[in-house]
């Protein structure tokens, strides 16, 4: 999709961790139930993060939007990537506070936390 941008992409590949496997072999909160999809996770290691102000505030609601603004009007279309950025915005400051939770809860000397 973005043949220009490979190398770039390559590189940042091998810096990234799956948070997931992490937490099942080595964090556990009753809280998760049985789960350790991100909803689970982050009111207990992310708390400060909230979905419920979104327009796309679920993976499946993020789904029907992108299979929506595929065909919709250019208007519908800016407002559904707009709402779809929104909410990658916030999983991905989820996925910051989840790392930096359990860095400091392994001891690992980190930075100050920024929101």
């Amino acid at each position: 999709m973005a043949p220009e941008h490979s190398t770039a992409l390559d590189a940042l590949r091998t810096r990234l961790v799956d948070l997931l496997r992490i937490l099942q072999a080595h964090y556990y909160h009753p809280a998760f139930g049985s789960s350790y999809s991100l909803k689970r996770v982050a009111p207990v290691l992310a708390a400060s993060v909230r979905y419920d102000d979104l327009a796309v505030a679920n993976g499946m609601e993020a789904v029907l939007a992108y299979r929506r603004q595929l065909v919709a009007p250019p208007a519908e279309r800016a407002r559904l990537r707009r709402a779809l950025l929104d909410y990658c915005a916030v999983d991905t400051r989820a996925m910051v506070q989840i790392w930096y939770a359990l860095a400091v809860a392994s001891g690992a000397a980190v930075p100050p936390a920024r929101q």
